[in-house]
């Protein structure tokens, strides 16, 4: 093979990655892809600028095991994903994918013990109690009149 004194490295995007924004947006860029192998290399390379052997020992397996976990081919357990948000300072954020049709944008939700209470914009006007238990959420229409 004819080389013309060109030396190839491999790619490290961990080096980009020291300021907590670009991993954010390197993250979410992951995410958005929608494939799992993108969202592991993400991770991998952001825990690759905080340090492996930390992050190992922060979400507490070995860093042959977090190597694995955060491979194009790995599939880590939600337990260990939660640990490494936890371990990188990360937190995720859920939101729809579009605006749901049944409340409209900026209806107020407030606590109540464990559940959550929303008016909704369905035609009855009745808020809507969720509550989160063992077996997942459920939702049921309160008594209540909306305010």
């Amino acid at each position: 093979m004819h080389t013309n004194g060109t030396k190839t490295i491999p790619y490290d995007g961990s080096q980009f990655l020291a300021d907590p924004v670009d991993q954010a947006d390197a993250l979410n860029d992951a995410l958005d892809s929608g494939s799992a192998a993108v969202v592991a290399i993400a991770l991998r390379d952001i825990a690759k600028a905080h340090g492996m052997t930390e992050v190992a020992k922060k979400v507490g397996i070995t860093r042959a095991g977090l190597y694995k976990a955060l491979s194009g081919d790995g599939d880590p357990k939600l337990s260990t994903f939660v640990a490494l948000l936890a371990a990188l300072n990360i937190k995720l954020k859920a939101e729809p994918a579009k605006e749901s049709p049944k409340r409209r944008a900026g209806a107020p939700i407030t606590k109540v013990g464990r559940q959550r209470v929303t008016r909704s914009s369905v035609a009855d006007g009745k808020p809507r109690k969720i509550s989160i238990g063992k077996r997942g959420l459920s939702a049921k229409a309160s008594d209540k009149k909306a305010a």
